[in-house]
């Protein structure tokens, strides 16, 4: 089962008593005997006003407030503050290298203007940030009890990414699972799959709906048998015990993925969705898949993103000369 060892929450300026986001952030660290650090980004100051006695005056009145709201979590000395001026999303980025972080928890960004639920800051992390990011509602309940975890599933054992993607499925398995131990939520596993070409087939070649009819039939047999060696995967992995009390509820459903798995997430009232942003290799400049991006763009509730193994950031990435 995945265990962290440093979380970073990225507090806002307002400082109000610890909310419901900040809470699971402390007892997710409390759980999992890991270290939390309450990360806060400043805009990049004039030179003027850099220098002006008044503004050092408020970022220690800042760094005061920050720490009171530390000791507030009672988490004795496995909690720490940290003040960085710059671009918000690229100095948490740094501060996930340099604090060797390995999960990084933020409230949704005030974002009604937009038609989905995720801000400017929010997308840029989830795109760049190497570990895993999870983006909690700012009125999000104090128990989560439906967690999703949306996997993809392939087949084709010949696709080059193929091991990429049996590593990430387990990873989002793990961390649905934790998340799912930590307030006894019901664990839903969903695989979206369809079938292009079957409308193509159908279209040129006779008894159109019965070839369609087996070509889906043949898939959902392949899907069934990819999602049941996966999940004894991480059967093996977690142990027979534990994975008797999570109980996953499996769900193989027929449709596109963007469309899908919002509408199954919906339909589940799901508090969260653990997904990959794995996007087709071999396409340069690709950070995260378009299927990822759209479904983000339509999820309503929180959600936990994960980067395949080896992803850099291009936060981090060395220039090029």
């Amino acid at each position: 089962m995945k265990r962290f060892a440093h979380i970073v929450y990225v507090v806002d300026g307002s400082f109000p008593a610890p909310s419901a986001s900040l809470t699971t952030a402390a007892a997710l660290a409390k759980s999992h005997h890991a270290r939390l650090t309450l990360l806060l980004v400043n805009q990049v100051p004039s030179f003027s006003m850099e220098v002006h006695p008044l503004y050092q005056q408020a970022l220690q009145q800042q760094r005061d407030e920050l720490e009171k709201l530390a000791n507030s979590l009672n988490l004795s000395d496995s909690v720490s503050v940290s003040l960085r001026t710059g671009k918000r999303y690229v100095e948490v980025i740094h501060a996930v290298q340099e604090l060797n972080c390995d999960l990084v928890i933020k409230e949704c960004e005030d974002a009604a203007w937009l038609q989905h639920l995720f801000g400017s800051d929010d997308m840029h992390l989830l795109r760049k940030c190497p570990t895993p990011v999870w983006l909690m509602k700012p009125n999000q309940v104090p128990k989560y009890r439906n967690v999703v975890a949306a996997i993809d599933l392939e087949s084709d054992s010949l696709e080059p990414n193929q091991k990429d993607k049996q590593s990430l499925n387990q990873r989002i398995l793990e961390i649905a699972a934790s998340i799912s131990l930590i307030d006894n939520a019901n664990l839903h596993v969903i695989n979206a799959y369809d079938v292009p070409q079957a409308g193509f087939i159908g279209l040129w070649v006779g008894e159109s709906d019965k070839n369609e009819q087996q070509l889906y039939e043949n898939e959902r047999r392949a899907k069934r048998y990819a999602l049941d060696s996966c999940l004894a995967r991480f059967k093996q992995k977690v142990g027979e015990e534990t994975y008797q009390y999570l109980n996953p509820r499996l769900h193989l459903v027929q449709g596109a993925a963007a469309h899908e798995i919002p509408k199954f997430a919906q339909s589940v009232n799901a508090d969260l969705v653990v997904m990959g942003t794995l996007a087709r290799s071999g396409i340069a400049g690709v950070l995260i898949g378009n299927t990822a991006e759209n479904i983000l763009y339509q999820l309503n509730c929180a959600v936990v993103t994960l980067k395949p193994e080896g992803f850099v950031s291009p936060i981090l990435a060395p220039s090029k000369p």
